[in-house]
């Protein structure tokens, strides 16, 4: 949509925002050229406000529509502008053909297109989890016809024979002629291929659910505490949510700025959306399809350039989205393919190994891998967020690892853990079970405790806990030589030092020089038959 000349004057704007809205004092006004409304920033007394004077092709329906949105959202957590009441309790005026409203303003930053950091990127994704989830609940909006308007092959029939018609169109001294001809052949390329191939059955398959319509960079309002302000609710409305997701992230990763999908961001993008609503194998499948079927259709920035040669960011924008577009269409397996891959991930059970212990979670994660019959997804405390803080440990090692798994299991809200297991280690030194592993760690590894060759046996605890609080525990143990260490040993937190100075009783090799095969195979030896059990 073209941005219309304002039809609003220095004189009109005050009459406004004294007259109407009854804000008195010594009035700014500075026009913001953005977006496809005209903006202002006013000014009154040192507060800040929004003036947005929008197309004539806005209705009022649609904008009491976004009105009554922000205040739904407004009670949902989720940050919105805040709209001004006029003197006579309604919240917008009219200019001649033009709807006028107000709104309090949000200080902040807006980014700039493919300009989002990583960080960014993420928090961006979680808010718009967190958005269409707020708007599940929202019952007044419908479909507006969107999947027959652009996710149909009437659709894409239609804007072939428009994209044609653009091109007839171009002026003979557009010094982009030659490029605009070639983008348009390769629109109308793609467009046909899609329509003549493409299960337009799918598209009612996908997830549907009101949505924002419009989310980007342009919407949203970084305030110096993180927090972000979504706004423009115009164009909200029921559909295809993957395309709300595919649409914003390739307008705001800085890694697409090339019109190149970097595919590993996309995965975390939607992974984080995930966590607030739930997608489907076809959304994920067909993700890349369905933002292609739309954006390809489109000819915005190259028909406004070619009408109005001062209209360069247009145009930049319009060969961005021609190059997203080549991107997708060349990689469209590729894309479904990772995004299944991702999905099938997402499907599977998950445990959670209750320890911070790289060393330890790794052993762990591979023997219960080769041990049970079906695939999991496995997890560290390092994965979750808010265990920062472990209780004090005391008792038992049963007793200590039923604690740390009832600890976790207690803490984490919507818990989706097929298991959840605690763990904690002991030693047999002498024939002797020695509960605190760390007492004995330095002597240990100095040469002060053992003699070369001496067994002894690791002791671990295991108490795997279910969604539903019940648990079962076993202990095992593992037998091991003590080995000297010839040299100064570096120990680094959360690993497992003991083992350059521990071999196999058949061997003598360290186990940190152990292929990781024959490691596993060695502790799977003694471990598998008692945590066996614990999976029936």
């Amino acid at each position: 949509m073209a941005l219309e000349k304002t039809k609003l004057t220095k004189e009109k704007i005050i009459d406004i925002v004294t007259n109407d809205y009854g804000l008195l004092g010594t009035i700014e006004i500075n026009y913001i050229n953005r977006g496809t409304a005209n903006i202002f920033k006013i000014t009154v007394d040192n507060k800040n406000y929004i003036l947005k004077e929008f197309n004539s092709e806005r209705t009022l329906k649609y904008i009491e529509k976004e009105i009554n949105i922000i205040n739904y959202l407004s009670t949902k957590g989720i940050l919105v502008p805040k709209y001004l009441q006029l003197k006579n309790g309604e919240y917008h005026t009219n200019i001649k053909d033009r709807i006028i409203i107000m709104q309090e303003f949000v200080e902040g930053e807006i980014l700039e297109d493919n300009s989002a950091e990583y960080d960014q990127l993420i928090k961006s994704a979680e808010l718009l989890g967190k958005l269409i989830k707020a708007l599940e609940e929202y019952p007044d909006l419908d479909d507006e016809d969107i999947i027959n308007q652009k996710f149909s092959k009437r659709y894409l029939l239609d804007a072939i024979e428009k994209i044609k018609i653009e091109k007839n169109k171009i002026n003979t001294d557009n010094k982009y002629k030659e490029i605009f001809i070639k983008d348009y052949e390769t629109k109308i390329a793609i467009a046909q291929e899609l329509a003549n191939n493409f299960n337009f059955e799918i598209i009612n398959k996908l997830t549907i659910k009101n949505t924002h319509g419009d989310y980007c960079n342009l919407q949203l309002i970084y305030n110096n505490k993180k927090e972000i302000t979504v706004i423009d609710f115009e164009t909200a409305k029921k559909m295809p949510i993957i395309w709300d997701i595919m649409r914003s992230y390739c307008y705001m990763d800085k890694e697409a700025k090339d019109g190149i999908v970097n595919i590993e961001n996309l995965k975390e993008y939607i992974r984080e959306v995930n966590k607030y609503v739930r997608l489907n194998k076809y959304d994920l499948k067909y993700a890349a399809d369905v933002f292609l079927i739309q954006l390809i259709g489109s000819v915005f920035g190259y028909r406004e350039y070619n009408k109005d040669y001062n209209q360069k960011n247009l145009l930049r924008f319009a060969l961005f989205r021609t190059k997203i577009c080549k991107d997708l269409y060349k990689n469209l397996d590729k894309i479904s393919k990772e995004l299944l891959k991702y999905w099938r991930k997402k499907k599977m059970k998950k445990i959670l190994i209750a320890t911070r212990n790289k060393d330890k979670f790794a052993t762990i994660k591979q023997v219960l891998s080769k041990m049970a019959k079906e695939e999991y997804n496995y997890y560290s405390l390092y994965d979750i967020e808010g265990l920062d803080k472990d209780e004090k440990e005391s008792g038992t090692i049963d007793k200590r690892a039923y604690d740390k798994a009832n600890q976790i299991y207690q803490t984490i809200e919507n818990n989706d853990f097929e298991y959840i297991i605690g763990i904690d280690d002991g030693i047999k030194l002498k024939g002797v079970l020695r509960e605190n592993v760390k007492d004995y760690l330095y002597d240990i590894i100095d040469d002060k405790y053992l003699s070369e060759g001496e067994q002894i046996e690791i002791v671990r605890a295991y108490c795997f806990m279910g969604k539903n609080g019940d648990y079962k525990s076993t202990i095992t143990e593992i037998p091991f030589k003590y080995k000297k260490y010839n040299g100064k040993l570096k120990i680094e937190a959360n690993t497992y030092p003991l083992s350059h100075v521990l071999t196999p009783v058949d061997s003598d090799i360290p186990v940190s020089d152990l292929s990781n095969e024959d490691d596993i195979n060695y502790c799977f030896k003694y471990t598998e038959p008692k945590l066996k059990e614990l999976f029936k």
